[in-house]
């Protein structure tokens, strides 16, 4: 049994074939390995096998939404060559500020924004103020 590796995201879709049959292909970024190391990979390496029963169907349909498609668009319907897809890893969703909490930015005796967690270099060094808007 080979050894098993695990999606982290899928960055593009590229269409591949002849003027009669297109497919498409997906630029699979691996969890652990740098982007260097992503490969193109068919529709049908996500889907289960024999030795591995699991299926990453799930995340080509995901990465399909993520461009606001309903479904997978068939490849047929582009030229050869098109790619779908956006550069670079998806992005994370960032923690809201909550006001109050000890990372919410706010403003001191003078009127101007400082990072909290900067606030004791303000005070100790008001006319040095990198952090502060």
């Amino acid at each position: 049994m080979g050894k098993e590796y695990e999606i982290d995201f899928i960055s593009q879709a590229e269409v591949f074939g002849g003027a009669y049959r297109r497919y498409w292909h997906y630029t699979v970024h691996w969890k652990g390995y740098g982007a260097e190391e992503s490969t193109q990979e068919p529709l049908k390496s996500f889907q289960p096998t024999s030795t591995n029963k699991k299926s990453a169907v799930p995340i080509v349909e995901a990465f399909w939404k993520s461009l606001n498609y309903d479904e997978i668009p068939k490849a047929s319907a582009f030229e050869k060559g098109h790619i779908e897809g956006k550069k670079g890893p998806p992005k994370r969703k960032r923690e809201a500020w909550s006001e109050g909490s000890s990372e919410f930015p706010t403003k001191d005796p003078s009127g101007r924004w400082c990072n909290p967690r900067l606030e004791p270099q303000c005070r100790a060094f008001p006319n040095f103020r990198s952090d502060c808007k």
